[in-house]
């Protein structure tokens, strides 16, 4: 009797500590088929649905996900095989949640920043139930991009608040996607704070093996996206907004097999400002309009201005995803006495006259090599005239090499060539 007595009393126990306990098993097996650690403040567990509050999801000490409350339908049969809906997952809806991206000063992003359990689901549980069905619902949440390292003080936080998620996922027929939300951000360092609105709407439809991802703004500043995604102190956006956002990620592929995802579409920029460590002046009122293709942003004609000297050329950056490198070539004729001042061991210079520049930006962001080739006619060095000159000037690592430069002096020829050590 008093051993029957006893596990009565047990059970009656274990029933009403259910959801702590549950809460516990819970936290425990996610933290370890994610490899993140996830910790849930209590919960209402039953048969079909659970109510998790006070949710957070940490990886390497950075904060991932932080919610209020989370609500999950669930069928405990389809655990099993033979089940509908694979880890018996059915629907699920968050209330104010708050996704966290941090960029470390080394580049790494938490998600793909090394350390961390391993995780993944049991391969019989992943064999259990194939296909993905499920309905998901996001209100009133918020994305934070956190950069350890910014190039500009109000670049170390940005986000994207008012976001709202309406997902159908059926991974083995047709899943589409909505999301809205609004971007905080400022244009330039100077500038206040704007509400820039945007959307993403996706359908993937396996069956037919076609996929279509679209991000549509109707403008959204430059300098807080390249910001967070391309470090580089040589060359850098610091002011400028692009216009009719249009970005596509598609696929197409055979029925039922992965896809190999694709990226394009078309944005215009406008009142775009490029600083360039080499120049003590930088680019000014860049426009134009910019095609993306895969890991490339490119233009055929895009104009500014430099030192009061109108430009106009064409160029790209590329390896986005990778090591970013720029190709720019840019052409334009103007006045010398304005043009010396780009440079520092040219600002001084009593250099005046019409001259045509070609100049190309190349290489990496890091470390970009700068050619500038001229040639004007009728100039003069203060008051001595100088009939003609012609020549290159590079730019690298700080140093400027000069290369065949020829000048005409009355009855004298010039020429002069060196390097020039800063």
């Amino acid at each position: 009797m008093l051993i029957c007595a006893t596990a009565v009393v047990l059970l009656v126990v274990l029933f009403l500590a259910r959801n702590p306990i549950l809460t516990g098993l819970l936290s425990t097996g996610l933290s370890a088929a994610t490899g993140y650690d996830v910790r849930i403040g209590s919960s209402q567990i039953g048969t079909a649905h659970a109510v998790l509050f006070d949710v957070h999801v940490v990886k390497n000490g950075d904060p991932v996900l932080d919610a209020q409350r989370v609500d999950v339908d669930y069928a405990l049969r389809d655990i099993f095989p033979g089940g509908a809906h694979r880890f018996g997952f059915a629907a699920l809806a968050i209330q104010s949640p708050v996704l966290t991206i941090t960029r470390h000063a080394d580049g790494t992003l938490t998600f793909n920043r090394a350390g961390g359990t391993p995780g993944g689901a049991p391969e019989p549980t992943r064999k259990a139930a194939e296909p993905y069905y499920f309905t998901a619902r996001v209100r009133n949440g918020a994305i934070r991009l956190v950069d350890k390292a910014p190039l500009q003080a109000d670049l170390a936080y940005q986000q994207v608040e008012n976001v709202s998620i309406d997902a159908s996922v059926k991974s083995d027929a047709r899943t589409t996607l909505k999301v809205d939300g609004v971007l905080l951000a400022r244009r330039s360092q100077s500038a206040a704070v704007e509400r820039f609105p945007l959307a993403v709407r996706s359908a993937i439809d396996t069956q037919r093996g076609l996929a279509l991802n679209t991000l549509r703004a109707r403008r959204l500043p430059l300098r807080g996206a390249l910001g967070f995604l391309i470090h580089s102190k040589a060359v850098r956006f610091d002011d400028g907004v692009i216009d009719d956002v249009a970005v596509l990620a598609y696929g197409i592929g055979k029925p039922g097999a992965p896809f190999a995802y694709r990226l394009g579409g078309g944005l215009t920029l406008r009142d775009g400002r490029l600083a360039i460590s080499a120049l003590r002046r930088p680019l000014r009122g860049l426009g134009g309009r910019l095609t993306l293709t895969d890991d490339a942003l490119a233009t055929t004609a895009l104009s500014g201005t430099v030192g009061g000297l109108p430009l106009s050329g064409r160029g790209a950056l590329y390896s986005l995803f990778g090591t970013p490198a720029l190709w720019l070539g840019l052409h334009g004729d103007g006045d010398l006495s304005g043009l010396r001042g780009l440079f520092g061991f040219s600002a001084r210079l009593p250099l005046s006259g019409p001259v045509h520049v070609e100049t190309l930006l190349s290489s990496k962001l890091a470390q970009p090599l700068i050619r500038n080739a001229f040639a004007g006619h009728g100039l003069a060095y203060d008051r001595f005239p100088v009939a003609a000159l012609d020549g290159t000037a590079d730019v690298y690592a700080g140093d400027v090499f000069v290369q065949g430069v020829r000048a005409r002096y009355g009855a004298v020829d010039v020429a002069l060539g060196g390097r020039v050590l800063f």
